[in-house]
């Protein structure tokens, strides 16, 4: 259904000629718009390109920074390697030397064993409350009521 209002009905419906479209296009404030989308564009353009631009203009640099980044994506070589190390222990005295010095987790849970949390975790279950057997859902609300 169309409705037809009052101005409608007294401005007839015309056809623009190809001349009066291109004249609407070519008004000074869309050819402003255009315009000031080419800039936006160049410019955010030119400042993603910046690093290209630059090797294209110091082509010496390029290979410069080319190195420098090859060189760093590389672990560093030891500085004692150059002097005489040296000689390395043997495999029994590393296993041995490792299994006398407690490890840093190993320090701290001695350190920690007569805290609340430490004993919290580490405190093994009463034989009453073990559940007898597990749900499919797990652990079942009467299981830990009943147990005392």
């Amino acid at each position: 259904m169309k409705i037809e209002t009052p101005e409608a009905k007294a401005r007839p419906l015309t056809r623009k000629s190809v001349v009066k479209i291109i004249q609407d296009i070519s008004n000074v404030n869309t050819l402003m718009w255009i315009g000031v989308a080419v800039v936006i564009h160049a410019v955010v353009i030119g400042a993603l390109s910046v690093n290209n631009i630059r090797d294209w203009a110091d082509p010496e640099g390029a290979k410069v920074r080319a190195e420098a980044e090859a060189k760093k994506d590389q672990p560093p070589a030891p500085a004692s390697a150059a002097k005489s190390a040296p000689a390395a222990p043997s495999p029994e005295k590393t296993k041995a030397a490792a299994a006398k010095e407690p490890t840093e987790d190993e320090k701290m849970m001695e350190k920690r064993k007569d805290s609340p949390v430490m004993k919290a975790i580490t405190e093994k279950a009463k034989p009453t409350e073990v559940p007898k057997e597990p749900h499919s859902d797990g652990i079942s609300l009467d299981d830990t009521l009943n147990n005392k």
